[in-house]
């Protein structure tokens, strides 16, 4: 799984993004998040964003400035 790690900056809800109905629990070890923890979670990108293609996951912790999220380079089922 190859996958680039972002921080959300000034306006977190500018990543267009959806809830994702199911989540690997591998792609979310391999982000370095605790699947344990409760405020992982798991989104598709509703757009082509930053380069990453319409659908690409996104694993993320809170949503607000300076919280690290990653979104993987290939769709992760």
């Amino acid at each position: 799984m190859k996958f680039r790690r972002y921080e959300y900056g000034n306006c977190p809800d500018l990543v267009p993004v959806e809830p994702a109905l199911n989540w690997d629990e591998a792609a979310v070890i391999a982000a370095g998040f605790d699947p344990e923890d409760e405020e992982v979670t798991c989104c598709r990108l509703t757009e082509k964003w930053n380069g990453h293609d319409k659908g690409s996951l996104i694993v993320s912790g809170l949503t607000i400035t300076g919280y690290p999220f990653v979104v993987f380079e290939v769709l992760v089922d």
